[in-house]
């Protein structure tokens, strides 16, 4: 993508920004210089920044932190330095860059509204690709800048002095509930007084469903339980531990954990009542009838008296007929489809939901034994 959009500025002139930069001249992005986070100006009243006058009288800008690149037509070192990034030059995409690439934005569905989300950073310590696309959409949403950080240098976060929300495991956005609720939790632990962290958190078996958000008084996590990120208050982030490259990210809730008779740590958590698989397979029909109302204006048939359940796969019994199956699999990915009372196909579909919303693999309904209506790779 950044080959692209230098060859469109090579021929026309002018900047390419990346999309997960977002320009502001009063709120500066990050830059990872020397293993610390520095903040880039894009103001252009300030000199030697990207926009300012000096670079475009002199034609050509190679921003590297924020990998904004200005060019005038036919400049020379435009033109080298599409060469060096068709010969994988090294050095020539920056490691001082941790933004999120087009390739990732390019073709996401953005929304026409914003949210308030109560912090001012947003950090990625996934290191996988399952967690780019919806990162940089939450950030989208949120008006708040994301950035990607390498294994190696999750150390920055030290040196952070904002409020910062972290990712840690990219199942977080398989539930939107959680994400939804860090707002709330914020302003809550905001409303008790000053405090250090807010873990995320997912715990199934719990008695209950919904989301809630409590003071840690133990050392250890609950039963049934995952942390999938934290935030941390200003003035905190000192108190983070040290990692290597090779620890993994429970190594940051063990630490907090450890230590929470020292600080005040709440717990921003998403309960279930059923099990892992069951509770999956329950959020998935809302998810389902929401998908063919908006696509096919159709109800697919939920009505049982009975059910049977071998592991992450449900099957509902009507007058001990299939009515319909519902299987989730480990990527959050939901296969139904459901029979009409004489045993004949009703409706199929495929779907993932996720935080940028429903992926809709296929989606298919029968009428009289016959395909009547059909679509494929729809978002809802």
């Amino acid at each position: 993508m950044q080959l692209l959009a230098l060859e469109v500025i090579y021929k026309h002139g002018g900047y390419h920004v990346p999309i997960s930069v977002p320009y502001s001249k009063h709120n500066q992005f990050q830059a990872l210089i020397q293993g610390k986070l520095v903040a880039a100006s894009m103001d252009p009243a300030v000199d030697q920044t990207c926009f300012n006058d000096y670079y475009i009288k002199k034609g050509f800008v190679d921003a590297e932190g924020l990998r904004i690149v200005g060019s005038a037509p036919k400049s020379g070192q435009c033109l080298q330095k599409i060469r060096d990034l068709i010969m994988l030059k090294q050095g020539s995409l920056s490691a001082r860059f941790i933004g999120f690439p087009d390739s990732v934005g390019a073709y996401l569905d953005f929304p026409d509204w914003t949210r308030f989300l109560g912090a001012e950073e947003m950090f990625d310590l996934c290191a996988s690709p399952a967690s780019d696309r919806p990162m940089i959409s939450w950030s989208y949403d949120s008006m708040t800048p994301a950035y990607a950080i390498p294994r190696d240098h999750r150390n920055v976060l030290k040196t952070s002095e904002k409020r910062f929300v972290a990712i840690t495991d990219p199942d977080i956005f398989h539930y939107k509930s959680l994400t939804d609720g860090v707002p709330g939790f914020i302003a809550e632990m905001d409303r008790q007084g000053p405090w250090d962290f807010i873990l995320l958190s997912l715990q199934w078996e719990a008695g209950e469903d919904g989301t809630v958000v409590y003071h840690l008084n133990a050392g250890h996590a609950p039963a049934n339980s995952k942390f999938v990120g934290f935030v941390c208050n200003r003035g905190s982030s000192h108190k983070l531990p040290d990692l290597e490259a090779v620890d993994d990210n429970q190594k940051i809730f063990e630490h907090i954990l450890s230590k929470h008779y020292e600080m005040k740590v709440g717990v921003g958590c998403e309960k279930f009542v059923h099990d892992r698989q069951l509770a999956a397979i329950y959020r998935a029909i809302p998810s389902i009838q929401h998908a063919f109302k908006v696509l096919a204006n159709h109800e697919p048939p939920f009505d049982h008296d009975g059910q049977e359940r071998n592991g992450n796969t449900l099957k509902a019994l009507k007058n001990n007929q299939v009515r319909y199956e519902l299987q989730v699999d480990q990527e959050h990915r939901a296969s139904f489809r459901a029979f009409n009372e004489d045993g004949g196909m009703n409706c199929e579909i495929r779907l993932q939901d996720g935080h940028a919303g429903k992926r809709v693999e296929f989606i298919k309904v029968f009428y009289n034994h016959a395909l009547v209506f059909e679509k494929q790779n729809q978002m809802c």
